[in-house]
C-alpha cells in the first residue's frame, strides 16, 4: 500500500509524509492506534491520552519527551558521498559532509554521520552494503542460484510445491494498547496453519510501558519472549561494544 502526499495529525502534531508499509503494518497501526480515514487519504491517528507521536522514533510517548510537533514535512538527507570522499582508510566511506567511517556502519539502520546521511539512502541502487546482483551466465547450481526478479525455483519446481514461510514479530512494549490485537485478532485460536497448528510469534519486548502480565500469559500461550538489545534504551552506544 502506497499513501502518497499522506497528511497526518497526531494530538498536536501535524506532518507530511510518504508512508510504505505492507497491509499487515497498515492493518496492525490502524487497528492499535485508533486511526480513521478520511476524503484526499488523510488519516487522523491517536495516541492515548497524555502521549504525543514521536516523529522521528515513530512511537506514542510522554510529552515532556516529544520535541518535534512543529515538523512539516520530512527531512532532506543529503547523499554521501562514499569512495569519492577520499577517506584514507580504504575500509571507510564518506558521509555527505566528508566524515569518514567504517563502510559497514551504512544503511546498518543506525545514524552515525553528523549529517544522518549514512542512513538516507539505503534502496538497491545506492546502498553499499547491498548483495552483490545477481549474474545470471556466473551463477549455477549446486555452488550457486539466483534470480533476478525473485520468480525462479531451484529444480524448476511448481509454486504449489513450496511450502511458504512466514514468521511474525513484533518490537517493543507489550500492553493493554496492543495485548488485544494480539491475542484476540492476529493470534486468535480460530487461525491456524495449514497443517492445523496454532499459529505463533516472537516478541522483542522493551521494559518501558511493558505491561509484564501480559508478557507472561503471551509465553504461556507457546510464543517467544525476547528482549531488546542495549542499543534499544535511546543511549548513544559504542559500536565497538555492540553485542
Amino acid at each position: 500500500m502506497h499513501l502518497r502526499n499522506t497528511m497526518v495529525t497526531l494530538n498536536s502534531c501535524r506532518f507530511t509524509t510518504q508512508l510504505r508499509h505492507s497491509l499487515l503494518m497498515v492493518f496492525i497501526l490502524l487497528t492499535s492506534l485508533n486511526a480513521k480515514q478520511f476524503d484526499g487519504d488523510v488519516f487522523e491517528f491517536k495516541c492515548s491520552e497524555g502521549l504525543l507521536f514521536d516523529v522521528v522514533r515513530q512511537i506514542c510517548d510522554f510529552k515532556q519527551n516529544v520535541d518535534n510537533c512543529d515538523i512539516t514535512a520530512e527531512k532532506q538527507i543529503s547523499k554521501p558521498l562514499l569512495e569519492k570522499g577520499g577517506c584514507k582508510d580504504k575500509t571507510h566511506l564518506s558521509c555527505a559532509d566528508g566524515t569518514c567511517l567504517p563502510s559497514e556502519y551504512f544503511c546498518d539502520g543506525s545514524v552515525d554521520c553528523p549529517d544522518e546521511s549514512d542512513e538516507g539512502w539505503c534502496d538497491m541502487d545506492n546502498d553499499p552494503n547491498a548483495a552483490i546482483s545477481c549474474d545470471m551466465s556466473k551463477c549455477h547450481l549446486p555452488d550457486c542460484f539466483c534470480s533476478k526478479d525473485g520468480t525462479l525455483i531451484p529444480g524448476q519446481l511448481s509454486p504449489n510445491m513450496i511450502p511458504q514461510m512466514i514468521t511474525l514479530t513484533f518490537d517493543d512494549a507489550v500492553n493493554f494498547e496492543n495485548f488485544d490485537l494480539y491475542t484476540k485478532l492476529l493470534f486468535n485460536p480460530n487461525n491456524r496453519n495449514p497443517n492445523g497448528c496454532s499459529i505463533k510469534g516472537t516478541f522483542f519486548v522493551s521494559h518501558q510501558y511493558t505491561n509484564y502480565q501480559f508478557v507472561q500469559k503471551l509465553w504461556n500461550d507457546g510464543h517467544e519472549i525476547s528482549v531488546h538489545s542495549t542499543p534499544r534504551s535511546g543511549d548513544v552506544v559504542d559500536k565497538k561494544c555492540h553485542y
